[in-house]
């Protein structure tokens, strides 16, 4: 009898333990989770990511402009806020794109969505 009673007491503490360990204040959270790299205003170049799907080219066209977001994941929610805008200047290769900022800040690891495509900024332009 003595044996199930402290097996459910050792499963009792493990559970808690992962439960305070996981309950840490959002700014820590967002700190952790925050994009290293510099922010791209107006008129800089970014490079886009995309899975190499041909149906990208249906939701993202040249010269289209597109919201971008930056999500934020505070005690379990995503929380998504839109940014700035990007246009779509050309394609590079499989899965890259080539926009330029038009609107607002981008860093990397922000999301471009349109339609149902979504693209994450990965790379400013280096020339």
């Amino acid at each position: 009898m003595k044996a199930p009673k402290a097996l459910i007491m050792v499963m009792a503490a493990i559970f808690m333990g992962g439960l305070i360990a996981g309950c840490q204040p959002a700014s820590v959270k967002s700190e952790v989770m925050a994009p290293a790299g510099q922010t791209m205003t107006v008129g800089d170049k970014v490079r886009l990511f995309h899975s190499g799907n041909e149906d990208i080219q249906q939701f993202f066209c040249v010269g289209d402009i597109v919201p971008v977001s930056r999500e934020v994941i505070v005690y379990g929610e995503a929380n998504r806020t839109e940014v700035g805008k990007i246009k779509v200047l050309s394609y590079e290769g499989p899965q890259a794109i080539l926009a330029e900022v038009v609107e607002g800040t981008v860093m990397a690891g922000n999301i471009a969505e349109k339609g149902e495509s979504a693209c994450m900024v990965y790379l400013p332009e280096t020339n």
